[in-house]
């Protein structure tokens, strides 16, 4: 089920920058797949 960051941080009790921290190690590890640049399309 994919989510951005922000869906993310406002279900973690820590801030975005540990959130997007530990999402970028649980990717290199492989537990998360990261799909997309991040980037919006407007």
């Amino acid at each position: 089920m994919p989510k951005s960051i922000s869906e993310i941080t406002g279900e973690v009790p820590f801030a975005r920058s540990k959130a997007a921290a530990l999402l970028k190690e649980l990717a290199e590890k492989k537990y998360v797949i990261v799909v997309g640049r991040g980037r919006g399309t407007k």
